[in-house]
Formats: structure tokens, sequence, C-alpha cells
């Protein structure tokens, strides 16, 4: 079973990014629409910057070779990860 979950890790990467991603697109509707748009900002930034770590990951795992991309990447999520976590 946890083989077939290791074969598996770029779909849950995808489906774990696309959730968040979703949380961020309902938060940011709610925002324009509630009196209450700070908290939901804050929420739809909180989504949409931890929906895009997964997918940066696979997207630095699908790339073939050391170019400069998955570097850059790479470096990106670290700058994002101290920032907001």
């Amino acid at each position: 079973m946890i083989s077939w979950f290791l074969g598996q890790t770029d779909y849950l990467f995808f489906l774990y990014g696309l959730a968040f991603i979703g949380l961020g697109a309902v938060s940011y509707l709610l925002s324009r629409q509630v009196n209450q748009r700070l908290a939901w900002i804050w929420l739809a930034l909180f989504g949409f910057t931890n929906g895009t770590r997964p997918n940066l990951i696979l997207l630095n795992l699908t790339l073939p070779g050391k170019n400069g991309l998955p570097a850059a990447v790479a470096f990106g999520e670290q700058v994002r990860g101290a920032a907001f976590d």
C-alpha cells in the first residue's frame, strides 16, 4: 500500500495544491460580497500561497536537467516559507 502511494505522489501534490487554490478562489469571491473583506482577503492570500507550493514542487520534480528554473523555484519557495509560515 505504501509503494502505491509513493507512486502517486504527483497526483497527491496536485490535489493538495488544488484544494488550497480552491480555498483562495472562494475566499476571494466572498471578500467581494461580504462586509468583512479584510479577513477574507487574508484567507484568500493564504490559500493562494499555500496552493502554489505543491505545484511548484511538482514543477521542480518534473523538469528534466539542472536548468535555472528549478533553482529559482526552490529559492522562491524558501523565501515564501520564511515569510508566511
